[in-house]
């Protein structure tokens, strides 16, 4: 009974063996052909492909680097979101000296503006943006503001 299972894996195993070996021949194959074909068709363009990789590669490179700006932009923003909401609720509790700590150990500028019966709470940081020619565009230092109006009874 051993023998049997042993024998039904080991072909098993082999079939296995030879459908990888098989796909990767007719894929390897398949690559072959399609190489020939470009290298056939495509022969005389192969100084435009250069020189358009060569002008492509920059702009691709400023975007890429543009979209990690934005999303430390993005990021920045949703922190200030919420810590604006734990200086809120710590100001309607008269916590003054947490406030201060919270937003000093995160490089935060908060300024509160109080008028008759509404209180409204500013908070700002400043990123500094990486990218090339994108900080010429938004600023070296980008702004962030958020702000909170409190009814005070």
């Amino acid at each position: 009974m051993l023998k049997e299972v042993n024998q039904v894996k080991g072909s098993v195993l082999i079939s296995r063996h030879l459908f990888v070996f098989f796909f990767l021949f007719k894929l390897f194959l398949f690559d072959i052909i399609i190489m020939i074909i470009g290298l056939v068709i495509f022969m005389n363009n192969r100084a435009q492909a250069l020189v358009e990789f060569v002008l492509i590669t920059p702009i691709i490179v400023l975007l890429v680097l543009s979209v990690v700006d934005f999303g430390n932009i993005y990021l920045n923003k949703m922190k200030l979101e919420s810590t604006l909401n734990d200086v809120v609720l710590l100001y309607e509790n008269k916590e003054y000296d947490d406030i201060n700590s919270l937003v000093n150990s995160n490089d935060y500028v908060v300024s509160y503006n109080q008028q008759s019966n509404l209180t409204e709470i500013n908070l700002s940081k400043k990123i500094k943006i990486n990218t090339p020619f994108l900080n010429i565009i938004l600023g070296n230092d980008y702004s962030i503001n958020c702000k909170r109006v409190i009814y005070n009874e």
